[in-house]
């Protein structure tokens, strides 16, 4: 994987599975897999919870 979760938005394609930054995505028009050109994605979330200080 070598992706940051931090630095960029991290996607999966639901039909191969590959992994790929926003930076990757822009070689095909549109929003698509780099690797197999399929439409539907998900963004990848952090593996830790954000923690937020309550009031």
């Amino acid at each position: 994987m070598g992706f940051s979760l931090e630095d960029e938005k991290v996607y999966r394609c639901l039909r191969c599975g590959s992994v790929f930054s926003k930076r990757e995505q822009e070689i095909l028009p549109g929003f698509r897999c780099p690797h197999c050109g399929f439409k539907i994605v998900e963004k990848v979330r952090p593996s830790a919870p954000k923690r937020v200080r309550a009031l």
